[in-house]
């Protein structure tokens, strides 16, 4: 009595520390609401229970360092630094649905990879031991600030809480078919079909003896006597040339086919190019290659067959003996966009081109300090 302190009467309960409810309907339900109660509500912050008029009073809010929340493809998690990423992979058609946003306006920017899939390597005419010419890789997007190439990164994509339908191109199918072209890939696209956020345009094919490398995301190369194709400049992708260059000049967005080179006064092809550089990018936590260009297929002549970019790019055939038997272009890699291997010449029906490989969409965003 003479100590004038005050007796707390709370019914035989505990002070708790940790208090297991995570929502505010919880902690307002009259669970454990002693003085001292401390509870973390992770739409608000934590709190304490002040046994008076004031109720719950906040003590760290932790709304504003709240990052958001997504599910969809394959989700894995990275340290860079002092950032701590998750990166969402669509190796096939999916969704990417939001379901919390941040309330600091930058954390709720994505980065983004869009890559759409490579196209397939073309097939020369049988009896003239031509080459096919290599397909292009598929046209490759990023935010996230690619190296190799001379690529430049985009800007990031907003965040809404929304859906958001992910669809990832597939590589353009090969050819066993005399003098016949391989297939274009198909685009890569973030978004609704009909407000597309990020579009990626398939890779070019390469063509058979007398055809031309079709444009695309990275143009497909022409075989002996026919021609490549060029990229879609006025969207930053690269074309396919006749020994895999970038063609139009400047542009810098994956590799392009390469061509097979035209026999001297008669069309039989020597030696196949190599595919064009692709782009390098970090944004899933690895530095890896995508958009590799495929390498041309060799003639009987003179020459080596074109070797596929970066790893990425199928190889081209070859007719290693000048009399056969040749052998096939080798695919490119999948989920990578790279452009098919051209056809190796020779006069047999059996020899296939590589076929194109799928393309692959990455979408990162920052989810805590490390």
């Amino acid at each position: 009595t003479n100590m004038s302190g005050r007796i707390n009467m709370i019914s035989g309960e505990n002070k708790s520390i940790g208090l297991g409810t995570q929502s505010a309907a919880g902690r307002d339900a009259g669970i454990s609401t002693a003085t001292g109660t401390v509870i973390y509500d992770p739409d608000i912050g934590i709190q304490v229970y002040t046994g008076d008029s004031s109720g719950w009073k906040t003590v760290a809010n932790t709304e504003s360092v709240s990052y958001i929340e997504a599910t969809g493809g394959t989700i894995s998690n990275y340290v860079d630094g002092s950032t701590r990423y998750r990166v969402h992979t669509f190796n096939t058609t999916g969704t990417f649905q939001i379901t919390k946003l941040a309330s600091d306006a930058p954390n709720n920017n994505i980065d983004f990879l869009c890559v759409a899939g490579g196209g397939g390597g073309g097939k020369g005419q049988n009896g003239n031991d031509c080459g096919g010419g290599g397909g292009g890789a598929g046209g490759f997007r990023t935010s996230a600030g690619p190296s190799g190439g001379g690529a430049s990164a985009e800007s990031k994509l907003t965040a809404q809480v929304t859906t958001w339908p992910i669809s990832v191109g597939g590589g353009g199918a090969n050819t066993s078919t005399s003098d016949t072209n391989g297939t274009s890939g198909t685009p890569s696209y973030i978004g609704p079909s009909g407000a597309k956020l990020i579009e990626s345009i398939g890779g070019g094919h390469g063509s058979g003896r007398n055809g031309t490398g079709n444009t695309g995301g990275s143009g497909g190369g022409g075989s002996c006597t026919g021609s490549f194709g060029n990229g879609t400049a006025n969207q930053g992708y690269s074309g396919g040339g006749p020994s895999g260059s970038p063609t139009p000049a400047g542009a810098t967005y994956g590799g392009g086919g390469a061509g097979a080179a035209g026999g001297s006064g008669v069309p039989k092809g020597g030696g196949g190019g190599d595919g064009g550089t692709g782009v390098q990018s970090s944004i899933t936590g690895t530095s890896l290659w995508y958009a590799g260009g495929g390498g041309g297929g060799k003639g009987n002549g003179p020459g080596a067959a074109g070797v596929g970019a970066n790893g990425v790019g199928g190889n081209g055939g070859s007719n290693p003996s000048g009399s056969g038997p040749a052998t096939p272009g080798s695919g490119g890699m999948n989920g990578r966009g790279g452009g098919g291997g051209g056809a190796g010449g020779y006069a047999d029906s059996s020899t296939t081109s590589g076929a194109g490989g799928d393309g692959v969409v990455v979408l990162r965003y920052v989810v805590a300090p490390a």
